[in-house]
């Protein structure tokens, strides 16, 4: 369980207010870092080991959670198309 903010427009007072609500506890540590941070979150999923998980933002932004799989591998591919070179002056 964890307490998260509930917005206005979720509310069935029609106001914002604080409540307690089940959470994933693969990404509950998550879900309480970015609300002590005064990231509100407004719904997550773990993914279940099925797919990748997601915590959606009260300000409408979705975070991705990457399966344990699918985190392992490089973007791209590998490909580091789109970075810029690193070159050193002496």
């Amino acid at each position: 369980m964890l307490r998260v903010l509930m917005p206005a427009q979720l509310s069935h007072t029609g106001e914002a207010r604080w409540d307690t609500k089940a959470v994933d506890s693969c990404i509950a540590d998550i879900m309480d870092a970015l609300n002590a941070a005064g990231i509100f979150t407004a719904n997550s999923c773990c993914g279940h080991g099925k797919s990748d998980g997601g915590i959606l933002l009260h300000d409408g932004r979705e975070l991705v959670i990457k399966a344990a799989a699918d985190a392992a591998k490089p973007p791209n591919g590998g490909n580091q198309v789109g970075r810029s070179d690193e070159r050193r002056v002496a």
